[in-house]
C-alpha cells in the first residue's frame, strides 16, 4: 500500500509538473505569437484605458479592470478574441474611388471581422460601458460614447476614410502595390485581409495614434504603397510625407486627399507658407491633428503662388471639377477647362533633376503627354508633350488672338514638316540667324533646340516654369 501510495504521489507530481511545464509553454507561446504581430504591450497610459485609472476624458466611474471594456475570459459572444460586447448589425457607407481596384467590379463590403470589433466603438452607437460582463453595463463618467466631432469619431459614413475589411488580393495585380501583402503588418483571414488592425494596434500607442509602426517619412504608408519613383522624389524627403496630400481619415477628395483643389500645392510651394490654399478648404480641421503650413522646403523658393495669381497663369477655376490627367481623347474641345498643378507635375515622382531641350526636366517626371503625332504617352520624354496635352489636338475651338494660321492646335505649328517653325520639336531648319545669338541669350545658336518655356514662362520669382506673367 505505502509503496502503491507513493507511486501515485510520485505520478500525481509528474502530471502537475507537466502540466505546468504545458501551461508555462502555452503562455510563451502566446506571448510569442503576440510579439511577432501586435504587441500586447502596456496599455495602461493610453485612451484605451477607460478604467478609473484611464488617462482620457472618458473613464469608468468606479471599475478599475482594464481589459474588460473590449475582453471577457467568460460567456464571452461569438466573436474573437474572447468579445465583451454585442456587436449589432448596421450599415455603412464605405469608401468608393476611380482608382480602387479592391472595389471592382464589387464594391467594397460592409465590415466584418477586427474592423467590426474596431467600429463597435469608434462608429458611435454602442456605448463605452455596454458590456456583456459584467451584467449590466459600467457606469462612465466624461460621457458614454465618443463624442461626436472627435477625430476617433467616424459615425457609420466611411466613405472618406481608408477601404478596409476587404481581401489584399482584390488590389492586385497593382504597380502600386506590394505583391505579396507585406509580413510586418497584420492581415486578417487566411486570404489577407485588410482591417483597421492592419495599421493601428490598439493595445500600443508608442507612435501615436496607435499606428502599428512608426511612420515618419511614411514608412507605414510605403510598406504597402510602392509609388514609381517615390523614393527619389522631393516629397519623400518631408518627414510627414503622404500626410501632406493624402490622409487615411476623413478626406476632403478621392484619392483621400487632404484638399479639394490642386491649388492646396501652393500652401507650402511658396515663400511664406502661411496662407491658406487659394481656393480649395483648408485641411480636414474635422480630423483633428491638421496638418499646418510649414515650411516644407527650407531656403529661398520661387514665389509660385504670387506667379498663378497674375493675369495670365496657369491656375484653377473655382467652380470646375478638375481630375488629374484628365486630357483625354473624346472630351469636349470647346469646354472651357482649367489648369491645375498635377496636370504638369507628378507629386509622387517630381524632382530637381535638371535637363537640357528637349528633354523633360525631373519637375515634369512622371505625367503623361502627348507626342508631335498627337498620339498619348503616359510618361512624357520631351517638355513640349506636357504642353501639348492641352495646347494641341484637345485645345479649345475658340482663337482669342487672331493669327495668319487659323488654328488653335500648337502641335501642328512645329511640326518638322513646315517650312518655318521654332526649333522646339527639332533642331531649326535656317542655320543662318543675324539675330542669334542675341542679349537676352548670349550662348544661343541656331543650331541649338529650345524649350516652349524658354519663351513662355514667369515673368518674376525665379521659376522656369510657365505659371504666370503680368
Amino acid at each position: 500500500m505505502i509503496m502503491g501510495n507513493s507511486k501515485f504521489i510520485s505520478g500525481c507530481e509528474l502530471f502537475m509538473k507537466r502540466s505546468v511545464m504545458i501551461l508555462f509553454a502555452f503562455g510563451a507561446c502566446f506571448f510569442l505569437s503576440a510579439a511577432a504581430g501586435h504587441a500586447v504591450t502596456d496599455i495602461v497610459n493610453t485612451t484605451h484605458n477607460f478604467s478609473a485609472s484611464g488617462p482620457g476624458p472618458i473613464k469608468a466611474l468606479t471599475e478599475n479592470r482594464i481589459c474588460v471594456f473590449c475582453h471577457t475570459p467568460h460567456n464571452a459572444t461569438p466573436y474573437t478574441p474572447l468579445w465583451n460586447k454585442e456587436v449589432q448589425p448596421q450599415t455603412y457607407t464605405v469608401y468608393t474611388s476611380p482608382t480602387l481596384k479592391a472595389g471592382t467590379p464589387d464594391p467594397i463590403p460592409q465590415p466584418f471581422g477586427p474592423t467590426k470589433l474596431c467600429l463597435s466603438c469608434h462608429d458611435g452607437t454602442i456605448a463605452i460601458g455596454a458590456v456583456v460582463n459584467p451584467s449590466g453595463g459600467i457606469t462612465m463618467m466624461g460621457g458614454t460614447t465618443i463624442p461626436v466631432g472627435s477625430p476617433s469619431y467616424f459615425g457609420i459614413d466611411l466613405s472618406s476614410h481608408h477601404p478596409v475589411s476587404f481581401l489584399y488580393s482584390k488590389s492586385l495585380p497593382n504597380d502600386e502595390l506590394v505583391s505579396p501583402p507585406p509580413s510586418s503588418l497584420v492581415f486578417g483571414g487566411g486570404d489577407p485581409e485588410l482591417h483597421c488592425t492592419t495599421c493601428h494596434d490598439p493595445h500600443n500607442n508608442t507612435y501615436g495614434k496607435f499606428l502599428a509602426i512608426d511612420n515618419s517619412f511614411s514608412a507605414l504608408c510605403t510598406t504597402c504603397h510602392q509609388m514609381t519613383d517615390w523614393s527619389f522624389s522631393g516629397h519623400a524627403t518631408i518627414e510627414q510625407g503622404c500626410e501632406v496630400c493624402h490622409t487615411p481619415h476623413f478626406a476632403l477628395d478621392s484619392p483621400l486627399l487632404n484638399y479639394n483643389s490642386s491649388d492646396y500645392c501652393l500652401s507650402c510651394h511658396d515663400p511664406v507658407p502661411s496662407d491658406p490654399p487659394l481656393h480649395g478648404e483648408s485641411l480636414a480641421a474635422k480630423a483633428g491633428a491638421a496638418i499646418q503650413s510649414p515650411a516644407l522646403y527650407p531656403g529661398s523658393r520661387a514665389d509660385i503662388k504670387t506667379q498663378i495669381r497674375k493675369l495670365s497663369g496657369h491656375h484653377e477655376q473655382p467652380g470646375f471639377t478638375n481630375v488629374s490627367l484628365r486630357r483625354l481623347k473624346g472630351a469636349s474641345r470647346s469646354m472651357i477647362r482649367s489648369a491645375t498643378c498635377v496636370d504638369c507635375h507628378n507629386p509622387h515622382a517630381a524632382n530637381g533633376q535638371k535637363a537640357s531641350a528637349p528633354y523633360a526636366s525631373g519637375m515634369l517626371k512622371g505625367v503623361s503627354g502627348v507626342d508631335i503625332n498627337g498620339m498619348e504617352v503616359s510618361s512624357a520624354n520631351y517638355e513640349y508633350e506636357v504642353c501639348f496635352k492641352c495646347h494641341s489636338d484637345y485645345s479649345s475651338d475658340i482663337q482669342y488672338i487672331p493669327r495668319v494660321i487659323n488654328t488653335t492646335n500648337l502641335r501642328l505649328a512645329f511640326e518638322p514638316d513646315n517650312p518655318s517653325y521654332h526649333p522646339v520639336v527639332s533642331m531649326g531648319k535656317n542655320i543662318s540667324i543675324p539675330s542669334i545669338p542675341a542679349p537676352l541669350e548670349p550662348g544661343l545658336n541656331a543650331l541649338d533646340i529650345i524649350y516652349c518655356t524658354d519663351c513662355h514662362r514667369d515673368d518674376a520669382g525665379g521659376s522656369k516654369g510657365p505659371h504666370g506673367s503680368s
